[in-house]
């Protein structure tokens, strides 16, 4: 009975993946997937590298907000 209900499948397998939108459909599909991960990737780093950008202007702008202080503390 398990024989059965396997066989409709495997006979419906080859002539499902043999159509040619399938079949290229299916050869496709891993590079597109690679592709689209490769993608995000690019876009997280450049925001990332932008993030540790901006990061390194607000450290600098710290430090010249402290140099002021300091030098104001010091003409006091």
């Amino acid at each position: 009975m398990v024989r059965n209900f396997i066989t409709p499948t495997r006979k419906l397998a080859p002539t499902f993946f043999s159509q040619p939108k399938i079949r290229l459909a299916s050869m496709l599909a891993p590079h597109l997937w690679n592709a689209a991960n490769l993608a995000a990737q690019a876009i997280i780093l450049t925001k990332f590298t932008s993030y540790l950008s901006n990061n390194d202007h607000n450290d600098d702008q710290h430090n010249e907000i402290d140099e002021s202080a300091r030098n104001a503390s010091l003409n006091l």
